[in-house]
């Protein structure tokens, strides 16, 4: 994807915001990367990751166009941006606190023995589909997240290995 061919781009090609994006992040507009069939672009990330902007939380925008395309799920949305760079730290915090701070959800990650998701980070595997952007730019990742167990109402469920593809 040409970068100049991207309409509405708030970024610049550095990865610094465009200047009403960034007064809107002065005045404390917050960011959802809300990965979609038509809204993320791999050079866009990568160049906005590598300036340091790190602050904002990552969620999908699934549905029945994006579920066995670009999408997936939330466990490749979220192996896309430790590819790009972001520490698992911070691409956990993008799916749980940064995510329930900008909903206002007071203490909705804190109670991880009542409510969580356990998942193992792995080395691809080749039976894996590969992870591409919403213009089919494929990704290359050196490792996956991948979920393996729930904690709901303080019961750990695993979940099934077909599930997992195991």
């Amino acid at each position: 994807t040409r970068w100049s061919s991207l309409p509405n781009l708030m970024w610049n090609p550095d990865g610094s915001p465009i200047p009403p994006l960034e007064q809107a992040l002065k005045r404390g507009v917050r960011l959802d990367v809300g990965h979609g069939a038509a809204s993320f672009c791999l050079p866009v990330a990568a160049a906005v990751i590598r300036s340091g902007f790190r602050d904002f939380s990552i969620s999908t925008d699934l549905h029945v166009r994006n579920v066995n395309g670009a999408v997936r799920g939330m466990p490749e949305t979220m192996s896309k941006f430790l590819s790009l760079g972001m520490t698992l730290a911070e691409v956990v915090a993008g799916v749980t606190s940064i995510a329930a701070r900008n909903l206002g959800l007071a203490n909705w990650c804190e109670d991880l023995a009542r409510r969580a998701t356990i998942f193992r980070v792995r080395r691809p595997r080749p039976d894996d589909m590969p992870l591409v952007d919403s213009y089919g730019t494929v990704m290359e990742v050196g490792e996956r997240i991948e979920p393996v167990a729930v904690v709901r109402g303080g019961v750990l469920t695993p979940l099934a290995a077909d599930w997992l593809g195991v």
